[in-house]
């Protein structure tokens, strides 16, 4: 997936890795791309809640997937 932020309103914060990050955007329809609202790096605690929101994403995806009959690998 590629984040795509554009630098109108705020600078985007110096970031250099290894470090994680929270993004929050929306999906550009037919693409791997996020759009991001709003890049900052990630808390304690999003890092430590990461494993229960992976699962409640993965639990929906399946349940739309399931609901529009399309099968993932």
């Amino acid at each position: 997936m590629q984040a795509h932020y554009y630098e109108v309103d705020f600078l985007l914060p110096d970031l250099t890795p290894p470090y994680t990050v929270r993004v929050v955007g929306r999906m550009i329809a037919g693409s791997c791309r996020l759009q991001a609202f709003n890049v900052r790096l990630a808390s304690g605690d999003d890092v430590a809640t990461l494993p229960r929101r992976a699962a409640v994403a993965a639990h929906h995806v399946a349940k739309l997937c399931n609901e529009l009959n399309i099968n993932l690998p």
